[in-house]
């Protein structure tokens, strides 16, 4: 793994943060995930937008550093130097300066991850997810449910809860007890021609590749819904699957004991890969 903190390349074993770093003790901050193809940052412009989106909603100031070259700078550095082609890339933003709760700063600093991937394309597996519920924290009804911050406590005793049930993926709800998101991913149904996920007001992630993947649903001549989702909605779909920026398009093979077809997953995972640069014809 390479790192590159604001600006400058060091060891990943290197002490990053003082005691009271304010990312350390109340998670200030948020994150994305991209992924990177043959030196390609895969949908940089849609990450860009949520960074400045996400920095306007929790009050924080992006500098120069933080337009849309310099950024793509630091992270082709971060991967030189680990002579790495396809990555996966975490770009984390967090607020600088002292203070307890109330910051005394607004001014934001960055952190880059590189790691590598073995292949430059999307991949897709036959056998499947095998998805389960997590129901005992619920998504909160507020725009911070939204975004990718770095205090993901939810998602952790989802993946433990994931783990110690056998499941691949677990579906989160909101207060509401529809369905909002799973632990790494958005998640859409399909109906027929209809392909259908849930709207940001159900207090999902606003994920890059849930906007990439409803494009390409909707270019393909699906009718692509944003509308509320319960779990007997899941059940009764001929298709679920799931999408995030690095992963690409997982399909669900069994849910609730429904087992299900992946012809329309497989085909968008395919037309998906072919926007990824240098992919064969």
């Amino acid at each position: 793994m390479e790192v590159n903190y604001n600006g400058t390349l060091i060891s990943h074993q290197e002490p990053l943060f003082p005691a009271n770093s304010r990312v350390h003790r109340y998670g200030d901050g948020f994150f994305e995930s991209i992924r990177v193809s043959a030196g390609n940052i895969l949908h940089f412009n849609h990450h860009l937008h949520r960074i400045r989106k996400s920095a306007m909603l929790l009050g924080m100031v992006l500098d120069s550093r933080f337009e849309e070259q310099r950024m793509e700078q630091e992270i082709q550095r971060t991967l030189q130097a680990g002579n790495l082609l396809h990555a996966r890339a975490r770009l984390t933003v967090f607020r600088e300066g002292k203070g307890f709760y109330l910051p005394t700063e607004e001014e934001s600093t960055f952190l880059i991850e590189v790691s590598a991937l073995e292949s430059a394309y999307y991949s897709f597996s036959d056998e499947g997810i095998l998805l389960g519920d997590y129901r005992e924290m619920s998504k909160n009804a507020n725009f911070i449910s939204m975004l990718k911050t770095n205090s993901a406590l939810m998602y952790v005793m989802a993946s433990l809860h994931a783990r110690r049930n056998g499941f691949g993926e677990c579906v989160l709800y909101n207060e509401q007890g529809r369905v909002a998101e799973v632990i790494n991913a958005n998640i859409f149904k399909v109906d027929g021609n209809k392909v259908i996920t849930p709207p940001l007001s159900e207090y999902g992630v606003d994920g890059v590749m849930r906007m990439v993947v409803m494009d390409l649903a909707r270019n393909y001549g699906y009718d692509v819904f944003e509308q509320p989702i319960t779990a007997n909605d899941l059940i009764a779909s001929d298709e679920l699957f799931l999408t995030s920026a690095v992963s690409g398009i997982r399909w669900v093979s069994s849910y609730q004991g429904k087992h299900f077809r992946n012809h329309t997953s497989k085909m968008l995972h395919e037309l998906l890969n072919k926007g990824v640069p240098g992919y064969p014809d």
